[in-house]
C-alpha cells in the first residue's frame, strides 16, 4: 500500500446526517442511499465541492463513533431539522489514496500497519474522514481517506 501523504488540515464544516453507531457493524448502505441520500439536495446549495464525506469522531462510549454523512458547506449558521453541523478542525493529518472496493482494507493497513510502524499517533480528539469525489463508485476512481495524526 502506497505512503500516505501528510499535510494541514484547513478547518470547515461538514452538514449532514448524524448518527452515533459502530463503525463495523453500521447499515451504509441505508446511511447513504436513504438517510443522506433523502436530504443531499437540501445540502448541495450550500457546499463548498462536490464530495460527500463520511466523517468519524470516537464517542465517549466504546466501540461507537459519532459520524456524519454530509458534504462540507460554508455560510450555514443552523442546520435544519434532522440533520447536523460537524466542524472538524485544522490538524496535521495523513491522507491515504484508496478506491471504494480497497476502503475497508485501507482502514486495515491504517490501524494495523502504518499507525503503529510510524512516529504518528491517532489524533482521537479531531475528526478523521472520508472524502467520496464524484464517480467514485466507479471501478478504479480513487478516494481519500483523511486520519489526524500528532508526533508519539
Amino acid at each position: 500500500m502506497p505512503e500516505p501523504r501528510l499535510q494541514e488540515r484547513k478547518p470547515f464544516t461538514v452538514l449532514g446526517v448524524y448518527r452515533r453507531l459502530d463503525p463495523r457493524t453500521a447499515d451504509w448502505q441505508d446511511i447513504w442511499a436513504n438517510q443522506f441520500g433523502a436530504r443531499r439536495a437540501e445540502i448541495e446549495p450550500f457546499a463548498t465541492d462536490d464530495s460527500v464525506y463520511g466523517v468519524y469522531i470516537e464517542s465517549d462510549e466504546p466501540g461507537l463513533d459519532d459520524f456524519w454523512a454530509g458534504m462540507a458547506v460554508e455560510g450555514v449558521e443552523q442546520a435544519p431539522e434532522g440533520l447536523s453541523l460537524c466542524p472538524i478542525g485544522g490538524c496535521l493529518e495523513a491522507v491515504f489514496e484508496c478506491t471504494l472496493p480497497t476502503l475497508g482494507a485501507t482502514w486495515g493497513h491504517i490501524h494495523q500497519e502504518w499507525l503503529p510502524a510510524s512516529e504518528y499517533r491517532h489524533g482521537c480528539h479531531e475528526a478523521g474522514f472520508e472524502r467520496f469525489p464524484p464517480g467514485c463508485d466507479q471501478a478504479g476512481t480513487p478516494m481519500t481517506v483523511h486520519v489526524p495524526i500528532v508526533k508519539r
